[in-house]
């Protein structure tokens, strides 16, 4: 019986390994669920065919983790991305969600920003080395400026693509609202210009 796991660390892992875990925990008569408060997946790919057990277990009621470190995976079509961002919905708990160098594109991260503003305890957002965009700096906004919002830390640094005066505006408009609680913001490696944010 494994009734006391706290992290659970997936290196790689292969699509019946994918399927076989995310079936587990979406499972409402296992009691792995409720235990485990990190889960981490560093590189990988996930498929079209694990993708909705992951859906499923995300929103799953019994689902107690508090932090999802997706390292280095990829989301191999929309429709990964779409189960993904309402398994995000639902996810009750999360509080830390990073999708360091996933290589999402700008609709893809927008979907999944979008999804992630029904979340009031999220505190901490990693992004950095995606494909963010203007679609994806007005999600970020949205999400800052919604009145549940709680997150504190955002990292969008090494977007590769910051080059528009337009993504830095939607940005710089949602810090100054009364509802955006950020603490820390990192930029690093993005292409900041003079007067970027001038308006």
């Amino acid at each position: 019986h494994c009734n006391h796991v706290q992290s659970l660390i997936l290196i790689d892992p292969c699509e019946a390994v994918q399927q076989f875990l995310a079936a587990w925990l979406g499972n409402s008569q296992s009691t792995l669920l409720a235990t485990i408060d990190h889960v981490l997946i560093r590189t990988g790919t996930i498929v079209d065919d694990s993708a909705e057990s992951w859906r499923d277990a995300m929103s799953s009621p019994s689902c107690s983790a508090t932090h999802l470190d997706l390292c280095e995976v990829s989301l191999a079509s929309w429709n990964v991305v779409q189960s993904i961002a309402q398994g995000l919905r639902g996810f009750r708990c999360l509080a830390k969600l990073s999708l360091r160098s996933c290589h999402l594109e700008d609709n893809e991260l927008a979907l999944i920003l979008q999804a992630l503003q029904h979340n009031s305890h999220l505190t901490d957002l990693c992004l950095t080395r995606n494909y963010c965009q203007e679609q994806g700096t007005m999600a970020i906004a949205g999400l800052l400026t919604c009145p549940t919002n709680s997150l504190q830390m955002l990292d969008v640094s090494s977007q590769e693509t910051w080059d528009d005066r337009r993504y830095y505006t939607h940005l710089a408009r949602a810090l100054s609202t009364s509802h955006c609680r950020l603490k820390d913001l990192h930029l690093a490696s993005n292409f900041v210009h003079d007067g970027q944010f001038i308006d």
